[in-house]
């Protein structure tokens, strides 16, 4: 028998004063895509620190989880589910390592509507649009 090891990955949508803070990819298959900050969950490690970890990594910023906004089952190829947080940041500035992220930048709604092809999936856009729906 054999079995596929499907891992579970984490991501933080991160908004304040109207507008949602994205990064750029500076991985090979997906590079130059927009996408929130994503991450694997390390072995032993909650869904709430691996965001948290995440967002420090790929951003900068310290944040606080406020609540989980949903899970997207097999979202892609090897990754059994994405756990979707609603991120506070509490301190930190934009800093990244530009070996995995190109840039970090804040987006209007519909700003991300205009370049929803420039994203690494459909499921963020539908994500943040569920998310302004129930705000």
């Amino acid at each position: 028998m054999y079995f596929i090891d499907m891992d579970v990955r984490v991501a933080t949508l991160i908004y304040k004063d109207g507008k949602f803070l994205l990064v750029q990819e500076a991985t090979s298959i997906i590079y130059g895509l927009w996408n929130w900050s994503q991450g694997k969950v390390d072995d032993g490690e909650s869904y709430e620190d691996a965001a948290v970890r995440e967002v420090k990594e790929e951003t900068g910023f310290n944040i606080k989880i406020k609540e989980k906004i949903t899970i997207i089952k097999n979202p892609f190829p090897g990754t059994k589910e994405i756990h979707v947080f609603l991120g506070e940041i509490e301190t930190g500035e934009i800093s990244f390592d530009t070996g995995e992220i190109l840039q970090v930048k804040w987006f209007t709604f519909e700003e991300i509507t205009e370049m929803k092809d420039k994203l690494t999936g459909e499921r963020v856009y539908k994500t943040i649009s569920y998310f302004l729906y129930k705000v």
